[in-house]
């Protein structure tokens, strides 16, 4: 198994791509975003420690700051 550096990584899995397909899961509605990291393996064959890091990161951009 080769070790990939964490530019590799990010450059293997590219975030705006998966960013995306996150967007259009939850758009549709077809996905509770909870099942997400399984979604992206099963589909597009990330490792699930990929998986859930890129799903976390995707929701914590989504979280809105209200101020206070």
């Amino acid at each position: 198994m080769t070790n990939l550096t964490t530019g590799e990584i990010e450059t293997r899995y590219d975030r705006k791509f998966y960013f995306e397909i996150l967007d259009a899961m939850q758009e549709t509605g077809s996905v509770n975003m909870y099942g997400a990291p399984a979604e992206l393996t099963k589909h597009f064959d990330v490792p699930r420690r990929e998986a859930m890091s890129i799903v976390t990161e995707w929701m914590k951009s989504k979280v809105v700051n209200d101020g206070s």
